[in-house]
């Protein structure tokens, strides 16, 4: 994570996002070695930030039966709950090819523990063709 922090920093400077990823290097939790960083996002009702508040509990929920799943697979999961702070950083935004403050987010690192478990040998379908903006 430190290491991806500084190559971002080289191409776009210190932002939010960067000095989260060294926190989390120096800090040598699961989102370090993680092979996937989820990040949840749902379009901001428009109305106001109390409403707003309501799609942060759908975020959640759907993070907890994401938790539920990993825990039952064997799975490691860790909430980063610094990735709401991000919804308006536009570096972080448009990695996610989404435009900044228009949505609500949260996010995991999502891996295999590092105890004794040994992952399964799997084929992961491509990305362009499992993953789609509605």
């Amino acid at each position: 994570a430190a290491e991806y922090a500084r190559e971002l920093e080289k191409e776009s400077g210190p932002s939010p996002f960067t000095r989260l990823l060294k926190e989390y290097g120096q800090q040598g939790l699961l989102f370090t070695t993680a092979p996937y960083y989820v990040v949840l996002a749902e379009e901001k009702s428009g109305a106001s930030s109390f409403v707003d508040m309501y799609i942060r509990h759908s975020l959640g929920y759907c993070l907890h039966n994401m938790w539920l799943k990993a825990t039952t697979l064997r799975v490691g999961l860790q909430v980063i709950t610094s990735t709401m702070a991000l919804d308006n950083d536009p570096d972080f935004c448009e990695l996610l090819g989404i435009a900044p403050g228009k949505y609500v987010l949260d996010g995991c690192a999502l891996g295999y523990p590092s105890d004794t478990y040994q992952p399964p040998a799997v084929r992961y379908p491509d990305m362009a063709t499992s993953l789609r903006w509605l």
